[in-house]
């Protein structure tokens, strides 16, 4: 950290933790590395949970899109963090938003990512496992395929995405996120239609 001038709590992220990660395979034997991880993660989430008894450390840490890698393990929530520490492998808890993709699309993935973080609890282990698998294989097979529009996908898109599903039972996610994709390019539509029958209603009665 002292090499890095790393004097803050809030410099603790997911990079940091992946370069540590590194120096450490290099210093002490293998079984030892997740013990040094583990105190790096606690370190961060408790500092998070204070964080965001205040103003300020909400506004920082608040769960919002950001050109940025999120850690699940970082989610603002305790409660919800918490389904994270077990059962996990750390590729799927690492979203990497910082691709060069259109906003747009990893705006809409973001969502995607979030709705499950609504739906979690009540969830079991098993489905929550196989629900962020499913999700991170297909925003993974898009970032490959630099696919911009999920909504918009051609045939031989789909086949190869569907090609990258292990188990039939993952590829539903692909089907469900291309119909929310439908919908909200359609209210952004229907947005700038309303927002066209205002701009000339002002015009006509105020211009």
């Amino acid at each position: 950290m002292a090499d890095r001038k790393i004097w803050h709590l809030e410099e603790m992220d997911y990079p940091l933790r992946n370069s540590y990660e590194q120096y450490l395979r290099g210093q002490i034997r293998s079984q030892i590395v997740s013990f040094y991880l583990k105190i790096y993660d606690t370190v961060k989430q408790q500092h998070i949970y204070q964080q965001m008894q205040t103003l300020n450390g909400k506004r920082i840490y608040e769960w919002k899109y950001q050109n940025k890698i999120y850690f699940l393990k970082y989610y603002p929530e305790k409660e919800i963090a918490e389904t994270f520490e077990t059962s996990y492998k750390t590729n799927l808890l690492v979203w990497d938003f910082y691709t060069k993709l259109f906003r747009s699309f990893k705006e809409t993935n973001f969502l995607y990512v979030e709705s499950y973080h609504c739906q979690i609890l009540p969830m079991s282990k098993a489905y929550r496992n196989v629900r962020l698998k499913s999700l991170k294989l297909l925003y993974d097979s898009c970032v490959q395929l630099n696919i911009t529009d999920i909504g918009l996908l051609e045939m031989e898109q789909v086949e190869t995405i569907l090609k990258n599903f292990p188990e039939t039972s993952q590829r539903s996610i692909l089907g469900e996120c291309r119909r929310d994709a439908f919908m909200q390019s359609r209210n952004r539509s229907n947005g700038k239609q309303m927002y066209g029958i205002w701009n000339d209603y002002i015009l006509e009665n105020i211009g």
